[in-house]
């Protein structure tokens, strides 16, 4: 079995990735290989006989902290794992982070894993990494389990609608003045900001035909649900967020549901921008423990009709 040292390692550019290691990279973050050398990094491997094996994608986010270096995607051809590669990126990115005066490195660890195990070798305590709980991704995939759900989930937003006032239209394409607006206060005032083409911690672009608005009494933006694509047939509900004091008129399902029909259940109908849908056929969301009540809501409606219910830790190394 060869070792580490027979392998390769250097920084790349956004064109050695195009060209070379794209088939290491996943669907959803190809788009973003163009701001390699901006906001993101990528280091590569290759194998004694000058492939391409391993991939490091990491992207820079600004923290009150200081800014964080956060791995987004580590990953070894089969026939190159266990010989050091993964242990050699990770290395060779911490070093280049500590040159940089980078404060932090993130690594996000699925738990109950086949990666699992290896990605904890990767960052044990001794060497002063820190975990704390994390998110959980969720995937629905099963139309016969997720559609009776769906059924009983729009019965009780027309229960709990009918004395609300406020209706659902399309996110818009551009980003308004009003959601400008929102974005200028949601840093002073607690309410949520939408999504901001200019805040480069997304590795994402809101996919509008099943994106949502949500308007109150008075015309005003009380609330949003937008998704994206996270790959092919896979549909991912990104940023949910109503104001406060409207979570108790059903508008958080009432948007849920709005999507989850249109997106995977109807068929060759247009949406409401007149485009023409076909279902897509998986959907998945992130739901955040720290918040209570939508995460229990989702752990009793939802994951008994997921696919997959995959808790993540949250691995920090201050540097």
């Amino acid at each position: 079995m060869s070792d580490s040292h027979d392998h390769h390692l250097e920084l790349l550019t956004a064109d050695q990735v195009s060209r070379s290691f794209s088939h290491l990279c996943s669907a959803i973050l190809r788009p973003r290989i163009a701001e390699i050398g901006v906001t993101w990094q990528a280091w590569g491997a290759k194998d004694v006989h000058n492939r391409p094996c391993g991939l490091l994608l990491a992207k820079r986010i600004a923290s009150e902290s200081g800014t964080i270096l956060s791995v987004v995607s580590l990953v070894v051809t089969p026939d190159e794992r266990r010989k050091g590669v993964a242990s050699r990126l990770l290395q060779h990115i911490r070093s280049a982070a500590t040159q940089d005066g980078i404060s932090r490195l993130h690594l996000s660890i699925p738990l109950e894993r086949p990666c699992t195990a290896a990605l904890h070798k990767l960052t044990p305590r001794r060497d002063g990494w820190t975990t704390s709980p994390g998110k959980v991704v969720v995937t629905l995939s099963d139309r016969c389990r997720v559609e009776p759900l769906l059924i009983r989930l729009e019965q009780s937003v027309a229960r709990m609608s009918r004395r609300a006032q406020w209706h659902i239209e399309p996110y818009p394409r551009k980003l308004t003045s009003e959601l400008q607006q929102r974005l200028k206060h949601s840093g002073s005032e607690p309410i949520g900001a939408p999504w901001d083409p200019a805040d480069n911690s997304y590795s994402w672009e809101p996919e509008h035909r099943f994106s949502r608005l949500l308007r109150g009494d008075r015309g005003q933006i009380i609330g949003w649900l937008i998704t994206h694509i996270a790959g092919i047939d896979l549909l991912r509900y990104g940023k949910l967020w109503i104001d406060p004091g409207w979570e108790q008129t059903g508008a958080p399902l009432a948007l849920l549901c709005d999507v989850m029909r249109t997106a995977h259940f109807q068929h060759g109908i247009e949406t409401r921008e007149g485009e023409l849908c076909c279902p897509v056929r998986r959907g998945c969301f992130i739901s955040h423990p720290t918040n209570e009540r939508l995460h229990n809501l989702i752990l009793r409606k939802f994951k008994p009709v997921c696919d997959s219910w995959v808790e993540v830790e949250n691995c920090l190394l201050n540097l």
